[in-house]
């Protein structure tokens, strides 16, 4: 487990690398409830989703885009919304393979009470959404 601070820090250093490879093709927006900076989730959860759209979305795209990332407070959960240009394909088996995975560790780890959802808001974008339950118990 590691802080939402930490892992966006890990984000941003991870764009910073690949911003070598797409120049400004690339770009990042974060939208981040201070508030939930300190809130412990699954390492790397956040990076592997921002890996994703980099590979199936912004890397597929001439002209790029920008990969979102949204973090506030929703209901009795925390939202982490990662949204990319790009197609949603269910033929696309590795996606899946992440998405199985990712919902095992959520599964796992919040016993049953996080959620993931890969969807597709409109025929150009593509949001993964992890739902984790909100409190104050670090040592989930």
């Amino acid at each position: 487990m590691i802080s939402i601070k930490d892992q966006l820090a890990l984000v941003r250093d991870y764009i910073e690398l690949e911003k070598m490879r797409f120049e400004e093709r690339l770009q990042l927006e974060i939208k981040l409830d201070k508030t939930l900076e300190t809130f412990k989730i699954p390492t790397l959860s956040i990076q592997l989703l921002v890996e994703n759209a980099i590979k199936h979305g912004i890397d597929s795209k001439i002209e790029g885009g920008i990969v979102s990332i949204t973090i506030k407070k929703e209901g009795g959960f925390i939202s982490i919304k990662v949204i990319n240009p790009g197609k949603f394909s269910l033929k696309k088996s590795h996606k899946w393979l992440v998405v199985q995975n990712l919902n095992k560790i959520l599964r796992i780890q919040y016993n049953n009470n996080a959620s993931f959802k890969l969807v597709a808001p409109n025929k150009d974008l593509v949001e993964a959404k992890i739902l984790i339950p909100f409190t104050t118990n670090e040592n989930i």
